[in-house]
């Protein structure tokens, strides 16, 4: 979180603030679940760009870039929802109150709208 995101949610409780910093915590290490991905993909998008094989489907980069936009939200997408409706299974995986879990379900229920900007910045360096 950064400094004025912390300055807002202290205003509104420790509640709002512990969620908050548990749902980037979790959104955190999707994320960097998601540049690993992105990083072994890296490997055939380089491979599809030095063939130069436009005309065979599979082998093209467009073909690995898209593939890789569409799986790497799939995959980072789910545990977020699934937390979302989860959110009493974590409390008793992350030892935390239920109405902390609560708002942290509805913070990463906000977050979700942002993953695939994140996922097309990150695999759409060789458009």
């Amino acid at each position: 979180m950064t400094f004025t995101d912390s300055i807002f949610l202290g205003h509104l409780g420790t509640s709002q603030m512990a969620a908050a910093a548990l749902g980037n915590t979790y959104s955190a290490f999707l994320q960097i679940f998601m540049f690993g991905m992105a990083t072994a993909l890296d490997t055939l998008g380089a491979q599809a760009f030095g063939a130069q094989k436009k005309g065979l489907p599979g082998t093209s980069l467009a073909t690995w870039t898209t593939t890789s936009f569409i799986v790497m939200t799939i995959l980072c997408i789910l545990p977020m929802v699934g937390l979302s409706y989860a959110h009493t299974v974590a409390s008793k995986l992350l030892s935390q109150t239920a109405q902390v879990s609560e708002l942290m379900a509805v913070f990463c229920s906000g977050l979700i709208p942002g993953v695939p900007f994140v996922v097309s910045h990150r695999s759409g360096r060789f458009v």
